[in-house]
């Protein structure tokens, strides 16, 4: 629906990721050919990662069978084949109705629940068919019932869709397909979340006495904003706007694969405005072409020319006193433990 979309796919950039693109490119535009580049020490990679989005899963857990990728988002998979293993920081621009950046954003993990009855007549016999809708709609009641229960400090967010396989309205669905998506502030948060949300779902099935299948899927790690790369993205942002336009924003309780790398090393994910309506809504668009696609472009080299001039000294810096959570190998060995399928059969 929105008003830029694609009119063939319905595909449109509800969240601003083309002008993130325009802010990389227009960075290494200006430090190539400012000559600035030979007086800076370390060198600079300039990432466009695909699928940030955690959408079409399907077709992205066909590619994991099939072995093409391991980790369904694109940073989890760069980490994972080695495109971090030569660097020491990260930084990005995402685009935005705001300008500053938040306190942090919600890790996730991913749930694949298939439901599965026996299909019967709705009118004509009913008691002789298992209702996987039914059985899904239980289990969706007992995540909703569980949210009283999640600390503030959590963050804690559960939401849920259904794929229904019934081919008509007078037969009971033998087949239903919930995905669920659990969010929390921290990775024990997160667990623990997903074993209540592994509790509702097997109680679903077992009142109906259906079977179901649990498929978790690792999504992404809470973030963690590097205070210094902050203080250096707001020093030269504000060269350009009033200081009082620059927000320290809540924490966001949304998520982003950017979060896996500042798990693994020093990492910012701040905001630049430029649009305007609400991120993934159909009225996102740009309204300040400026601030959307020539600003993040600046602020980006300066950052940089900050970061390693002086022989790099103070990327140098940030590096020694950052403690990041994870190691590469201790990352890779929590996320690849999260995927992982257990089946209930109740209908025995």
């Amino acid at each position: 629906s929105h008003p830029f979309a694609d009119k063939q796919t319905g595909a449109a950039h509800a969240c601003g990721h083309n002008s993130q693109i325009s802010g990389i490119i227009g960075a290494a535009i200006a430090l190539s050919e400012s000559g600035v580049l030979p007086y800076l020490g370390g060198k600079i990679a300039f990432m466009a990662v695909p699928a940030e989005e955690f959408n079409d899963m399907n077709y992205r857990l066909s590619l994991r069978k099939q072995g093409k990728i391991s980790f369904l988002s694109g940073k989890q998979e760069f980490i994972k084949i080695g495109c971090f293993d030569d660097i020491n920081i990260s930084m990005m621009i995402h685009a935005s109705s705001t300008t500053g950046i938040a306190e942090s954003y919600n890790g996730f993990v991913f749930k694949v629940s298939r439901f599965e009855g026996r299909a019967s007549h709705a009118a004509a016999s009913p008691h002789i068919g298992i209702n996987a809708l039914q059985s899904a709609h239980i289990a969706l009641a007992a995540l909703n019932a569980q949210n009283e229960t999640y600390l503030d400090e959590e963050h804690a967010r559960v939401h849920s869709i259904f794929e229904i396989s019934s081919p008509a309205v007078n037969v009971i669905a033998s087949e239903v397909l919930m995905e669920t998506q659990i969010r929390a502030s921290t990775v024990n948060s997160i667990l623990e979340a997903a074993k209540k949300a592994d509790r509702a779902i097997m109680a679903g099935a077992l009142a109906l006495g259906a079977k179901v299948s649990i498929e978790t899927i690792p999504g992404y790690m809470p973030m963690v904003q590097n205070k210094v790369l902050v203080d250096i993205y707001k020093n030269n942002l504000t060269s350009f706007i009033k200081s009082e336009d620059f927000h320290y924003i809540p924490y966001q309780a949304s998520s982003t694969d950017m979060g896996d790398v500042s798990q693994i090393m020093p990492s910012i994910h701040p905001y630049l405005a430029g649009w305007q309506g609400v991120s993934h809504g159909n009225d996102f668009k740009v309204v300040d072409k400026y601030m959307a696609y020539v600003l993040p472009a600046k602020v980006l080299a300066m950052c940089l020319v900050d970061l390693l001039w002086d022989n790099a000294s103070s990327a140098k810096k940030i590096i020694r006193e950052t403690q990041v959570p994870l190691t590469k190998e201790k990352y890779l060995k929590i996320q690849e433990k999260n995927f992982n399928t257990v089946v209930y059969d109740y209908s025995q």
